[in-house]
């Protein structure tokens, strides 16, 4: 592997996407620069075509084909991403959020467009992730979306090289014909199997650990925060400085990066033991149940209470909160959230951290 360097997760995806794309269509005003000529890992071309509409750059992506657009430009594109899943097309979509609370609700709402959708935390995340994205997508048969977040900082990033993405993906497979029946169903019955193969192939060959959930402190923590993409990131600054200052941490992270398929086993396996749970999310949903990855993690314990096969058994479930923060997270929006729970039955178990 080659030496680290500080990119952003988009920018590290862009050059995992070098190497292992045949396709790359770019929406102007990323910043995302290709070289003029440039051959993949498997000496093939890559064909850098500008982008006219969301629409008809998804419409037109070849098999290992990537595209790199806004998360709004996604949204107004989801027929053709539909239309993508109908044809089982192995294409990867990363999408990139603004920091505004509108750029949130889109990805939420991109989440059920039928494919898989991974969330990137930092740089290293979107180098890897880009890799792993291409691997599910051609062994499910499914396009899959990996969201990153515009404004989060540059960081040390140990690069995808041409030996590991040879390793972990083959030539690109011819495209396929549209399939009849359930084609969402069959994809999704597909996507969690293809995503722990593509994850063990990942670390076997970049010696590097990904998995759809990641534990942070979790031993002893009778709080955890539970996050996804940037949230995470602001909530491990939170909980490693609540370490600092008090010697001892009663809290822990799980982040989430599988969205879609939703690891809930594994979050139940994790979470069982706490005593309170906070989803912590940047999107407010009032008229909702609860936000959208709290609704997930809510019945993902009910299927463990009622002893669904293949969940662990439990015999309670912890108290869980939902917080929406700032769409731009800091830690101390996150450390907030632990506040609001140490109020005990006071606390509201869903509510809004308003910064002073």
């Amino acid at each position: 592997m080659s030496g680290t360097h500080a990119l952003s997760p988009v920018a590290a995806a862009f050059e995992s996407e070098l190497l292992a794309a045949r396709v790359l269509v770019i929406q102007p005003g990323l910043h995302l620069e290709a070289p003029t000529a440039r051959k993949n890992a498997f000496d093939q071309e890559v064909e850098v075509r500008p982008y006219t509409d969301a629409t008809s750059a998804l419409r037109d992506l070849p098999a290992r084909g990537a595209a790199f657009l806004s998360v709004g430009a996604l949204v107004d594109a989801r027929a053709a991403f539909r239309d993508l899943v109908d044809q089982r097309r192995a294409v990867v979509v990363h999408a990139v959020l603004g920091g505004t609370a509108r750029d949130v609700l889109d990805a939420h709402a991109a989440l059920d467009l039928g494919g898989p959708a991974l969330f990137t935390r930092d740089g290293q995340d979107g180098a890897d992730l880009a890799v792993v994205a291409h691997r599910l997508a051609e062994d499910a048969e499914v396009p899959v979306l990996v969201v990153h977040e515009a404004d989060e900082p540059a960081s040390k990033v140990v690069p995808a090289d041409a030996a590991l993405v040879r390793g972990v993906l083959e030539p690109a497979p011819p495209p396929l014909g549209p399939s009849e029946g359930r084609r969402h169903r069959v994809a999704g019955e597909r996507a969690p199997f293809a995503l722990a193969s593509a994850l063990r192939a990942f670390e076997r060959f970049a010696g590097r650990k990904q998995d759809v959930v990641r534990g942070v402190r979790l031993e002893g923590a009778s709080i955890v925060l539970v996050a996804a993409g940037g949230v995470a990131l602001a909530a491990r600054a939170a909980i490693e400085e609540l370490a600092h200052k008090t010697g001892e941490l009663p809290v822990g992270l799980l982040e989430v990066v599988s969205l879609r398929p939703f690891p809930g086993r594994e979050i139940v396996k994790a979470l069982s033991r706490a005593r309170a749970i906070a989803v912590v999310e940047r999107a407010d949903t009032p008229l909702a149940q609860s936000s959208s990855l709290a609704l997930a993690v809510k019945a993902a314990f009910a299927d463990a209470l009622t002893w669904t096969p293949g969940y662990p058994g439990i015999g309670r479930v912890p108290a869980l909160f939902s917080a929406c923060i700032d769409p731009n997270p800091e830690p101390r929006d996150l450390l907030r959230v632990v506040e609001r729970i140490h109020e005990g039955d006071l606390a509201p178990r869903s509510f809004v951290v308003e910064r002073p």
